[in-house]
């Protein structure tokens, strides 16, 4: 089921709907002055009201086809100026549901009774909502074709709504049509922001969408424009100044990059963990190593036992050990630094031949060959090695994957691992085994666990029963 889903029922959800006119329900007069002197326009509202207080859908159906046949013949002799024919003519059209119709006659009896808008926009509102809520089912069972349909047509009804516009570029977006998603996001944006709460979700949703968009497609110029705008809207987020810095990096702009890229580190402490990593990362990309470390050390701060940041950290500081234009003593503590960060990783991550190789290369760095060698021999004394290529939380599910390496000329069983799933102050709320799987010579075996429990940040696992 696609993720527009949920959030399009949600929506609609809180919403109070009126009754369908298409269900029995008492006949409502006009809200308004018209006159009815006219003996078809008498009689096509007899009929209308027949239609309301039919017992059964092919009556009601009659009756109101009758009540459709007298209006246009009273078009057809002549009253194409009395705002009663088209009135009753567009309810003779919504009854059926033939939007168009509707719409088109409202507009014909607006123009010629002004004072007729406010009870026809009633009409107007309820088949809206009809289409909406026809648009959920559609949703709900699968149906996205006939949910487009639906929306498409609620568009054109409330032209001034950008409900249904937003859900079509959802829908586009998830199918991978951006083309037609940035058409409809830019009539959201074009509508400007709403007074109410939700359809101004909607647009500064559409706002952050464009700038992903672009992002996808490589156009970072236009990217940042949109995350530009953003920011002014969630005044305070130093997050999406991260965004707008990697915008501007790929842009090519490297200078107005690397001065967001320090205010936001400058806001660091208002950060999570998450934007300080991928803040990292990028600068790590840029080759701006101290800068780097800097972000990515706040990030372990916040989130300790996120892993993928932990190696990320212990490269960094890598790089900055190794960087010719820093003094040497600025060299030196990065190699200790790389060091004790790598024995944090062996800590959560044992079976790991890439921290034991990290481990290698910072004894190295510090001139000691002898610990050089001990750690590349305890690559060989794994029993198998563990790499984990995925280790994400999404929809309140953990889920680890990766794979059992056999580097061995012999078949090997691997011994049990219990993984301990983690929140952010360290507690282990949840745990999983692994294991058991014989690896053939040189060969591998996946595995994958999850956890389901609330707040998990990260993982590490023991070897051993």
């Amino acid at each position: 089921m696609k993720r527009i889903l949920l959030v399009v029922i949600g929506l609609v959800a809180g919403v109070v709907v009126p009754q369908s006119v298409s269900a029995q329900q008492p006949y409502r007069g006009p809200g308004c002055e018209l006159s009815r002197s006219y003996f078809l326009v008498d009689q096509a509202e007899k009929y209308l009201r027949g239609a309301y207080e039919a017992a059964t859908a092919a009556e009601r159906e009659e009756m109101r086809a009758n009540a459709e046949r007298t209006l246009k013949e009273a078009l057809e002799r002549g009253e194409l100026e009395n705002p009663a024919v088209w009135y009753f003519l567009g309810r003779a059209h919504q009854l059926r549901g033939d939007l168009a119709g509707m719409d088109s006659s409202f507009d014909r009896a607006e123009a010629l009774a002004a004072a007729c808008k406010t009870d026809m926009d009633y009409y107007r509102e309820l088949s809206w909502v009809q289409l909406i809520n026809s648009a959920v089912d559609s949703l709900q069972s699968g149906a996205f074709d006939g949910a487009r349909a639906l929306l498409t047509d609620a568009a054109i009804l409330r032209p001034d709504d950008n409900l249904a516009h937003y859900y079509l570029a959802r829908l586009d977006g998830d199918d991978g049509d951006f083309e037609s998603a940035l058409e409809h996001f830019r009539i959201v944006l074009d509508l400007g922001p709403m007074e109410n709460p939700e359809r101004q979700d909607n647009y500064i949703t559409s706002v952050e969408s464009m700038g992903e968009i672009f992002t996808g497609l490589g156009e970072w110029d236009s990217a940042a424009v949109y995350y530009e705008k953003l920011r002014e809207l969630r005044d305070g987020d130093v997050s999406l100044m991260v965004k707008i810095a990697e915008s501007y990096a790929n842009a090519g702009d490297e200078a107005r990059a690397m001065k967001l890229y320090e205010e936001a580190l400058s806001q660091g402490e208002t950060m999570d963990a998450a934007s300080l990593f991928a803040t990292g990362r990028a600068l790590y990309l840029a080759e701006q190593f101290s800068l780097a470390a800097d972000a990515l050390r706040m990030g372990v701060a916040k989130n300790p036992y996120a892993l993928p940041a932990m190696y990320d950290l212990a490269n960094v500081y890598r790089s900055v050990a190794q960087s010719d234009d820093l003094p040497a003593a600025d060299r030196a503590a990065a190699t200790t630094a790389m060091h004790e960060t790598v024995e944090r990783i062996l800590e959560a991550d044992p079976l790991s031949a890439e921290a034991l190789r990290l481990l290698a290369a910072a004894h190295q760095m510090g001139n000691d060959s002898r610990a050089t060698d001990q750690a590349l021999a305890r690559i060989g004394q794994l029993p198998v090695e563990m790499e984990v290529y995925y280790a994400e939380s999404s929809g309140g599910v953990y889920n680890i994957q990766g794979r059992y390496v056999n580097q061995r000329g012999s078949r090997v069983t691997v011994p049990q691992i219990t993984f301990e799933f983690l929140t952010q102050d360290g507690t282990v709320v949840e745990t999983r085994t692994s294991g058991g799987d014989t690896v053939d010579a040189k060969g591998f075996a996946s595995f994958s666990v999850t956890a389901s429990a609330p707040g998990v940040v990260g993982y590490r696992y023991k070897v051993g029963s």
